[in-house]
């Protein structure tokens, strides 16, 4: 049995993720049709890890802040989900749970790119977009008027008229603690 701290661990590295998404203009445009359907109560994002986990412990968002905690301390709701359906990060607000005929859907267009997930919009920014960033095992966002050019583009809301919602900033760090240098993505 896959444990959500194992299946998290597994996850791509953003650059990993990004190198595997191809023919996105093909997708977006499947999607925007797909997703609009659902009333874009849930969307594209990248799967990715910002951080390895410690056995138990899960990425939970409280706020602008998503950091990892102990799973049997905390309630929380599924808020980012692989294109199978198996959820990968959490929040602690009540979110909605995409039907499986949109992971069918969804799975189907998006046709063995396992970069690619759904996550549960809230409330997109009106303007703007959220950019995070990875402080230490916290993943932190704010929102900002555009990505920058260094920046990664993570999360859409395709077939709107804003259809980039989130990106991450990107840089290397030197950090004992997680087996040296690394590129994460920071501020």
């Amino acid at each position: 049995m896959t444990t959500i701290t194992s299946l998290y661990n597994s996850l791509p590295a953003l650059e990993e993720a990004t190198a595997k998404f191809m023919n996105r203009a093909r997708i977006f445009s499947e999607l925007a049709l797909l997703l609009t359907t659902y009333e874009h109560k849930f969307d594209v994002c990248f799967v990715h890890a910002h951080c390895k986990l410690e056995e138990g412990e899960i990425m939970v968002a409280s706020g602008h802040v998503s950091q990892r905690k102990l799973e049997r301390d905390v309630k929380y709701y599924p808020e980012c989900w692989l294109a199978s359906g198996e959820p990968y990060e959490f929040t602690d607000e009540l979110t909605l749970t995409p039907p499986p005929e949109l992971f069918s859907q969804f799975s189907d267009i998006v046709d063995g790119i396992n970069v690619l997930g759904l996550y549960a919009v809230s409330a997109p920014p009106s303007s703007g977009i959220l950019l995070e960033w990875t402080d230490g095992r916290k993943n932190i966002t704010e929102i900002v008027a555009s990505a920058g050019c260094q920046d990664i583009e993570t999360a859409w809301l395709p077939g709107t008229d804003n259809p980039l919602v989130m990106a991450c900033t990107r840089q290397c760090l030197f950090d004992a603690r997680y087996g040296g240098h690394q590129k994460v993505h920071g501020r």
